[in-house]
C-alpha cells in the first residue's frame, strides 16, 4: 500500500503532527512498513496506520483499530483506512476518494429470502470501527423494507407511519446508505418474505482524522 505524502496530526495527543514524505508498506513484512505482530492471514481485515518516532515517519497495518503494537520508539500514530485480503491473504483492491473507500469488484453479500422479523446483515465493510456503508439492495416482491443502525429501535417498515421504509414494491432497487456497528452489521427489516439481494460497494469512515 502506498501513503501519499502528507502532513497528518498523531492521535496519540491530537496535536503533534508527522510529516509523511510518502512511503510504501508492505503486508508481508514485519514491524515500521509492515504488519505490526504475527503474520498477514486470509479473509482478515487490516487496518493502516502512519507512525513515527518523532523523526522516521512510514506506515504498518494492524488487526487493531485503536491500539496497533508499536515499533520500538513509535509513540505517535494516525489512522489511514482498512483492507480486506482474500482467501489466499492478498489485499483486495479499493478505490478511495478522501474517507470513502470503493469496492474496484463490489462483492454480493446476499442473495437470499428477507423476513418480517429483524436481521442483523453483516456486509464487506471494515471491523473495530462504526462506519456508513455503501450498498445497492434489490427486494422481490410486494413488500416493504428498512435498514437501520443497530444502536436505533426496531421499528417495522410501513407506508404510512413514521419511520416509513427504505424500499417499496413502488422501487425494489435503490443504493442505501446506513452505520454499521464495530462488528460491520447494520438491521434489517421486511414486511414479508421475498427474493432479497445486497451488493456492498464501499464505506465512508468518518471516524478517520486526517
Amino acid at each position: 500500500i502506498d501513503i501519499s505524502a502528507g502532513h497528518r496530526v498523531s492521535e496519540t495527543d491530537r496535536q503533534t503532527g508527522m510529516t509523511c514524505a510518502g512511503v510504501t508498506i508492505a503486508i508481508d513484512a514485519s514491524g515500521a512498513g509492515g504488519l505490526d505482530t504475527g503474520s498477514v492471514a486470509a479473509n482478515t481485515w487490516y487496518h493502516i496506520w502512519q507512525i513515527s518516532n518523532g523523526t522516521a515517519v512510514t506506515g504498518m497495518f494492524s488487526t487493531s483499530a485503536t491500539s496497533p503494537t508499536m515499533p520500538s520508539g513509535y509513540t505517535l500514530k494516525c489512522r489511514l483506512g482498512a483492507v480486506l485480503t482474500d482467501g489466499s491473504a492478498n489485499i483486495i483492491p479499493v478505490v478511495q476518494h478522501g474517507k470513502t473507500f470503493y469496492w474496484e469488484d463490489p462483492p454480493l453479500d446476499y442473495d437470499d429470502t428477507s423476513s418480517t422479523s429483524a436481521e442483523s446483515l453483516t456486509l464487506s465493510v471494515p471491523t473495530g470501527v462504526s462506519v456508513e456503508a455503501i450498498f445497492n439492495v434489490f427486494i422481490g416482491g410486494t413488500i416493504y423494507t428498512r435498514f437501520s443502525s443497530l444502536d436505533v429501535d426496531d421499528e417495522a417498515p410501513t407506508q404510512t407511519a413514521a419511520p416509513l421504509a427504505d424500499l417499496s414494491y413502488y422501487e425494489r432497487g435503490s443504493r442505501i446508505r446506513e452505520f454499521t456497528n464495530t462488528s460491520g452489521q447494520l438491521r434489517v427489516r421486511s414486511s414479508g418474505a421475498q427474493s432479497r439481494r445486497v451488493s456492498t460497494l464501499g464505506w465512508t469512515d468518518h471516524e478517520l482524522q486526517f
